[in-house]
C-alpha cells in the first residue's frame, strides 16, 4: 500500500471509511453526504462499483427497506456517474475519429457500464418508480 501513489492511498482510505462506517450511519444527513462523496469517487474510478462491499452497500441502499434520503443520494450518484461517462465516451469517440485509432478507454468504460446496468438497473428502476412512503 505504501508503494501506491498518495492520491490512490487517500482514495482507498476514503472509500474504506465511507463503506465501513459513514454510509451506514444512523444520521440521515451524514449518510446522504457519504453516498454523495462515494458518487464523486465513483465518477473518477468507475470500477469501484464492482467491489463487492460497495456493491452490497448500494444494493442495500436501493432496497425497498432503504430510506428515501439514502436512495435519493444513490440515484444522484448514479446520475453523476452516467453523465460523466457520457462525456468521457463522447470525447473518446471524437479522439478516435480524429486519430483513426481505436479508443481503449471507451471499451473499458463501456464494459463497466454494462456490468453496472446488469447489476443495478432493476433496483434503480424499482426505486425510481416505487410509490412514495
Amino acid at each position: 500500500s505504501d508503494k501506491l501513489p498518495l492520491c490512490k492511498q487517500l482514495q482507498s482510505r476514503l472509500v474504506r471509511c465511507l463503506v465501513e462506517s459513514l454510509c451506514s450511519d444512523k444520521e440521515d444527513r451524514l449518510r446522504q453526504c457519504a453516498f454523495s462523496c462515494l458518487g464523486g469517487v465513483m465518477v473518477r474510478e468507475p470500477s469501484l462499483l464492482l467491489d463487492s462491499k460497495v456493491c452490497k452497500l448500494v444494493t442495500n441502499a436501493l432496497s425497498k427497506s432503504g430510506d428515501f434520503v439514502t436512495q435519493l443520494s444513490v440515484l444522484r450518484a448514479f446520475r453523476l456517474f452516467l453523465e460523466e461517462e457520457d462525456v468521457r465516451i463522447s470525447l473518446s469517440v471524437r479522439n478516435k475519429v480524429k486519430s483513426g485509432k481505436e479508443a481503449v478507454s471507451t471499451e473499458r468504460i463501456s464494459s463497466i457500464s454494462t456490468a453496472l446496468s446488469n447489476d443495478f438497473l432493476p433496483l434503480i428502476l424499482a426505486t425510481m418508480f416505487a410509490p412514495p412512503g
